[in-house]
């Protein structure tokens, strides 16, 4: 569960978040607004990796005061995962289960659920698109985290990419708390249980149906 409660955010004299609230369950919320709206530092705040005021809880911790405890119920998938190029993906996963102190069992079973098991001898670097993005879902995933954060995770992806990664999402459905930032608005309609529009520093919930190109003017 995400609680956020009068949320505050400001850059110097720009306002980015003026005291918006929201809840988030086992579903999957998308968050859609015009670039510079705050969805990247929307994740930070949650993260505890920028300042804010109000409040925000995860699985009812406090952020601020627990954000060891916190970090180990988040997955977080960023839009470019920043992993040394040269490194093959069983050195990769060896790294992150190690870091999640999670056995490379768990590591190698991802491997095999993402179709990645075939490829462990393979550099990050030689990686498409789509491989490196489920590579992302995988380390995000070591934990079996009940609450999952990702900044546009389709961005710079071919058709079939976009294809498999919206359906492994769509199976988180009902099954983990997920906030997702997303350009396209088809991909919202589709995976979202609901949607949160950021516009001038506040949260509007549209309509699925009433989501259209407007909401990015």
């Amino acid at each position: 569960m995400i609680k956020i409660n009068n949320l505050e955010k400001k850059f110097g004299d720009h306002i980015i978040f003026q005291g918006p609230s929201l809840e988030v369950h086992n579903e999957i919320v998308g968050i859609v607004g015009a670039n510079g709206t705050g969805k990247t530092t929307l994740f930070k705040c949650l993260l505890g990796l920028s300042d804010f005021s109000g409040s925000i809880f995860i699985d009812h911790l406090d952020v601020r005061k627990n954000p060891l405890e916190i970090k180990n119920k988040v997955g977080y998938i960023p839009q470019y995962l920043p992993i040394w190029p040269d490194l093959e993906l069983i050195d990769v996963i060896k790294f992150f289960c190690k870091l999640r102190d999670v056995g490379i069992e768990r590591g190698l079973f991802l491997f095999e659920q993402f179709n990645l098991i075939n490829h462990l001898k393979k550099k990050v670097a030689f990686l498409s698109g789509g491989m490196r993005q489920k590579l992302s879902i995988v380390i995000a995933l070591l934990s079996d985290p009940a609450i999952l954060l990702l900044d546009e995770p389709t961005a710079n992806l071919d058709a079939w990419a976009t294809k498999e990664i919206l359906s492994i999402m769509k199976s988180w459905r009902g099954e983990k708390c997920v906030l997702f930032a997303s350009h396209r608005l088809e991909e919202v309609r589709i995976i979202s249980n609901r949607i949160v529009q950021i516009d001038d520093g506040r949260f509007i919930e549209p309509r699925l149906e009433d989501v259209s190109l407007e909401f990015l003017d």
